[in-house]
């Protein structure tokens, strides 16, 4: 199900249907941040970025950002990134105050992820 939203996100762009289907992709994409398969939870993060693209309306996504925060300190490599641009497309859309709380735990994660030794973050 997860390739299927990924599939539609790339074919439809920005059109209207992607927003009156907004809720029933999230919901199907909650499972997949909390999926162990490393290709669903990765690609789940991949969805939800391209989907913050598509609406000023953060309340889509209220359900996600405690998964999604919890996975930046849980993951590595190509998952953690994909995390980190569902989060940071996230933030364009929330209040100041949330958005300057997530601002700031990114900013912490992002200088301890480019002290590592892990080439993947660097990039």
């Amino acid at each position: 199900a997860i390739q299927i939203i990924y599939q539609i996100i790339k074919q439809l762009g920005q059109d209207e249907q992607i927003l009156s289907n907004m809720k029933s992709f999230i919901d199907i994409l909650i499972y997949g941040l909390n999926d162990n398969d490393y290709a669903n939870g990765t690609l789940s993060a991949l969805c939800i970025s391209n989907l913050a693209l598509f609406t000023d309306d953060v309340s889509y996504f209220e359900n996600l950002i405690d998964p999604l925060w919890s996975g930046l300190k849980l993951y590595q490599g190509v998952r953690l990134n994909e995390y980190l641009k569902a989060i940071g497309n996230l933030i364009l859309i929330m209040s100041d105050e949330k958005a300057e709380y997530f601002s700031r735990g990114l900013v912490n994660i992002l200088t301890n992820e480019f002290e590592s030794s892990n080439l993947d973050m660097k990039k």
